[in-house]
């Protein structure tokens, strides 16, 4: 029986879906089948945010925690909900707080600042913090007097938090060849993972698809420069082989382009090779596109300088969480799109056996999936997840094109083997 709560949530998606889809929508559509909210839903509580080993649980003053909301009691709920025992295993503490907006309030809130900011601002990010019960905004400072003029009346104040610009990055290369430990270029047939060239711009091979009856491969599309190519090559033994070119030309949107395949020699795999000598270590077949980006799932990455991929503190457990962004890119490309996002405290991020693994220049485009082959989509971008919070609250944000919203934009589907 659904609850309350769970029929307003469901009543929303409803009248979004009906509506006229709008980029700010689509963020809502987002945010509300995010972890944080479907998991607590059935769980009848507001939103259940898992950090670092910790889970908090949110009320609002219409809701009652349940007197058996203990740690082992969250525990089972969310395996039978799905996630995988040993994620859930990982939760070690919990807390209950109340915040005074519901999470479809602030989900929908976040949707009006981005179609309000549409065409009047630029290079900001848009998140929901739901342990807060606010929309949080890293905008330039000197921008923040617009922010509260657009919003007045829109937005109540108190549901607002203002940062400082956000400082993402993409990880192209610009053909630097100072960083040699470019191995991914040395294998044939080439997978998802291996290093790519476009003109000047150095990426990593994403994920492989198709489309009337054509194979593709994706990758980001701040990886092409249409002035100066729309061509692509793929590196072997100190030269490179022609793999295909792009049609897809757009300079905003979805950090995704499709590459027409005219080079057979590739498999569609994702690559695992060693961190130092770059032999692979592993082809895993590509098993079609993932039904979720969150649940527990262990998480990996192929990229052209990020070797060892296995990254099994992805899942240590850290979010996956949907973002605005309107952030331009060195190649002259501007993200405006919901991305999603990997988000890892700074003390997981820099664990000394972990440092060779993390993403490089040279990683963008590459694929991100899930142990078992499935696609989550195409990195993007890495930075400061939300630098409107205090400093010592910061987090690493490793975010990545959905593998839906580059179908929608380019039509092409992820293959599975």
């Amino acid at each position: 029986m659904r609850t309350k709560s769970a029929l307003l949530t469901f009543g929303l998606l409803l009248t979004l879906g009906t509506a006229q889809a709008t980029p700010g929508t689509d963020f809502t559509k987002a945010l509300l089948a995010s972890d944080e909210v479907t998991m607590a839903r059935q769980l009848g509580l507001n939103s259940l945010t898992l950090r670092h080993g910790v889970v908090t649980a949110t009320m609002t003053p219409g809701l009652r925690a349940q007197s058996t909301m203990t740690v082992q009691n969250v525990q089972q709920n969310l395996v039978k909900l799905g996630m995988p025992k040993a994620a859930a295993g990982r939760i070690t503490a919990m807390t209950t707080v109340q915040v005074k907006y519901s999470a479809e309030q602030v989900a929908q809130w976040a949707g009006v600042v981005v179609d309000t900011f549409k065409d009047k601002l630029s290079n900001y990010t848009v998140n929901a913090d739901l342990l807060n019960g606010k929309v949080a905004i890293n905008i330039a400072s000197d921008a923040h007097d617009d922010v509260t003029r657009l919003l007045r009346g829109k937005v109540p104040a108190d549901a607002i938090r203002l940062g400082r610009a956000p400082a993402y990055q993409g990880l192209s290369s610009n053909g630097d060849t100072s960083n040699a430990q470019y191995i991914q270029g040395r294998v044939r047939p080439f997978g998802g993972g291996a290093r790519i060239v476009s003109s000047n711009m150095e990426c990593s091979a994403g994920w492989f698809g198709t489309k009337n009856g054509q194979t593709y491969l994706m990758t980001a599309a701040h990886c092409v420069n249409p002035s100066s190519s729309l061509n692509f090559g793929q590196p072997y033994e100190g030269g490179a082989d022609a793999i295909g070119k792009t049609d897809n030309t757009h300079r905003k949107g979805v950090d995704s382009i499709a590459i027409q395949l005219t080079n057979t020699n590739y498999q569609p795999d994702i690559l695992l090779a060693d961190y130092w000598s770059g032999e692979i270590l592993n082809r895993a077949p590509q098993k079609g596109p993932a039904s979720s980006y969150g649940g527990g799932q262990d998480i990996g990455m192929s990229g052209a300088t990020s070797y060892r991929r296995e990254w099994r503190w992805f899942a240590d457990y850290n979010r996956v969480t949907p973002q605005f962004q309107d952030v331009l890119h060195f190649s002259g490309f501007r993200i405006y799109a919901t991305e999603q996002c990997i988000v890892a405290s700074y003390e997981q991020a820099n664990r000394s056996q972990h440092i060779g693994a993390k993403p490089q220049p040279g990683d963008s485009g590459g694929v991100i999936a899930n142990s078992n082959g499935q696609i989550f989509g195409t990195i993007s971008v890495v930075g400061p997840f939300d630098p409107s919070l205090p400093t010592n609250q910061w987090e690493m944000a490793y975010c990545f094109a959905p593998w839906e919203d580059a179908y929608r934009l380019t039509g092409v589907y992820p293959i599975s083997q």
